[in-house]
């Protein structure tokens, strides 16, 4: 049975399912649950713009496909008759007549049919197959942006939660049948739902992490405050090493940080230095050293400050400092999941995770060719060579690791729209053609062009290390992966091996997140034993870099 298919993980907050009701009233009380639920979540999930889910083409609108809109509402047609077109009502009718206040959409020919307007909350802002002929702009997904009214409706619940102006009754988070998420018997099992691999269920980790609600609230406080600074200061952005970079991050440091404690002692006229509490400040808090490792841009910090909102939200409506992490399996294995407040925890993360398992796949198969040289030069140098890369091309570390990574992957070095290089580059073609020009990375992705060659070859399909196959494209088969993402299809199998020995040791209650090629623990662990828990169960001699959130 295909989980990801029969049952509903897009959980939401009920506390906003509940203000919908009483600001949107008959409008939305007389739609089908379906329709209904598929709104809510449409609200929820995009009550903010970010990287996540804004339209490639319009910065002010998320993005919502086919496959996203029959996943919310069932049927496409339905959702745009009832948001766009108009659409008819009429009562639900059970075994002895109809059902008071339950009503079905229905056509115009129905004796009882109730014509009624399009609701309009959700703005079409990008059709998905305009054209440059007819709107002079191209695409392939639909864009929307919320309505003055919903914008309102989510304001007032913001500030509702906030205040905790909600019965206990009226917070929890639901699924679109109103069902609470600790009621799910899958979820139960754990946080990881497998649908394309057996396992073990043991093998799994606990649906709810813990989360630093003082540390959430202080890093709120400086995204907010380094918001405020921009707009001020009337720009967009600072340059990591410039020297408003290095003014701003002198500036921030000095910023006091008041707990709520703090405040509330200053409310009531007290001094905090004075009752032996000295002020603290943002100097030495780890938020200020992650934030200023690199540019700093006002979409990054509004883009942050929507998701750290977003897990105060999940412990507002759970009543406790938790939020849920759910677990599933993309096409090759690879875990995908949430992100949480992990400050405290400790990352396990593969060095170097891609290459070092491609080097050991050609080891275990007797492969070796000169060209490996490249990727063994990089393993053993990773850190300078970034460095350098990241100088030479005038980009961050973090784009330099991007680039190499999706160079394992079998990305080509091109300036095209369509390519995983413009994606990570934001489009910058200035950058693009400096990446594309840099000899280093010419000879890396040459390398991975014959890496396809020994892996792949003329097979018809592929089967990785956790069982999924996929078909490989061929002349005359449309259907399937290309030698590249067969070559990723390989790589992530051998990954999600790796990531399942080290859980399958470890008490779930200490794991808080999996991160594709890393695992998060509350504590310190040793790395090295680590390292010997995948040596004897995955064969793969790995090591494992430690960082402390």
């Amino acid at each position: 049975m295909d989980r990801a298919l029969t049952t509903d993980f897009d959980y939401f907050a009920k506390s906003l399912y509940v203000e919908a009701e009483l600001f949107l009233g008959d409008e939305f009380c007389k739609l089908p649950l379906r329709v209904r639920t598929g709104y809510i979540k449409a609200f929820y999930y995009n009550q903010s713009i970010s990287r996540n889910n804004r339209h490639i083409d319009h910065v002010d609108s998320f993005t919502m496909d086919a496959k996203t809109t029959k996943r919310l509402f069932g049927k496409r047609q339905l959702f745009n008759d009832v948001n766009h077109n108009g659409y008819g009502l009429r009562p639900k009718n059970g075994k002895y007549g109809p059902i008071d206040s339950k009503y079905v959409i229905c056509k115009e020919n129905h004796d009882l049919y109730n014509e009624c307007k399009p609701t309009n909350w959700l703005i079409k802002s990008r059709w998905a197959r305009q054209t440059s002929k007819h709107y002079g702009i191209l695409g392939h997904a639909n864009g929307y942006a919320l309505s003055p009214k919903i914008t309102e409706l989510i304001s007032i619940w913001q500030v509702k939660l906030d205040n905790g102006e909600y019965k206990d009754t009226e917070t929890a988070l639901i699924d679109g049948k109103l069902n609470n998420i600790y009621d799910n018997e899958e979820l139960k099992k754990g946080a990881i739902v497998r649908d394309k691999t057996a396992i073990d269920e043991s093998i799994n980790v606990n649906l709810m992490v813990d989360i630093n609600i003082v540390s959430l609230n202080m890093y709120k406080e400086l995204l907010t405050r380094l918001d405020e600074y921009f707009d001020a200061n009337k720009i967009e952005g600072i340059v990591r090493g410039s020297k408003r970079w290095k003014e701003v991050e002198k500036e921030v440091k000095g910023w006091p940080l008041e707990t709520e404690e703090e405040g509330r002692r200053e409310a009531q006229g007290g001094s905090t230095e004075t009752l032996g509490v000295p002020k603290r400040h943002f100097h030495d808090h780890v938020a200020v050293k992650h934030l200023f490792d690199k540019d700093i841009e006002k979409q990054q910090v509004l883009d942050q400050l929507g998701e750290v909102n977003k897990i105060l939200n999940y412990t507002r409506e759970l009543n406790a400092p938790i939020m849920p992490v759910i677990y599933e399996e993309k096409s090759t294995g690879r875990y995908f999941a949430m992100h949480a407040a992990l400050e405290g925890c400790y990352e396990y993360d593969i060095e170097a995770a891609h290459q070092n398992i491609l080097l050991e796949v050609f080891h275990r198969k007797e492969i070796d060719f000169k060209k490996l040289d490249v990727i063994r030069d990089y393993i053993q140098n990773k850190n300078s060579i970034r460095d350098k890369l990241a100088k030479d091309l005038d980009i961050h570390k973090s784009l330099v690791k991007r680039v190499i990574t999706g160079l394992t992957y079998g990305a080509k070095l091109v300036n095209n729209k369509k390519t995983s290089l413009y994606k990570d580059c934001n489009g910058d073609h200035k950058v693009i053609n400096r990446v594309i020009a840099n000899e280093w990375l010419k000879s890396l992705a040459t390398v991975f062009k014959e890496t396809s060659f020994h892996l792949v070859n003329d097979k018809d399909d592929i089967t990785n290390a956790v069982g999924i196959n996929r078909p490989i494209k061929s002349k005359g088969k449309v259907e399937g992966v290309n030698k590249s993402q067969a070559v990723a299809h390989i790589l992530q199998g051998h990954e999600r091996e790796v990531v399942d020995a080290v859980i399958s040791h470890y008490d779930r209650n200490d794991i808080v997140l999996l991160l594709h090629d890393c695992v998060v623990f509350k504590g310190k662990l040793s790395s090295h034993e680590m390292s010997q828990i995948v040596d004897k169960e995955a064969g793969f001699d790995l090591s494992f870099k430690e960082e402390k959130y």
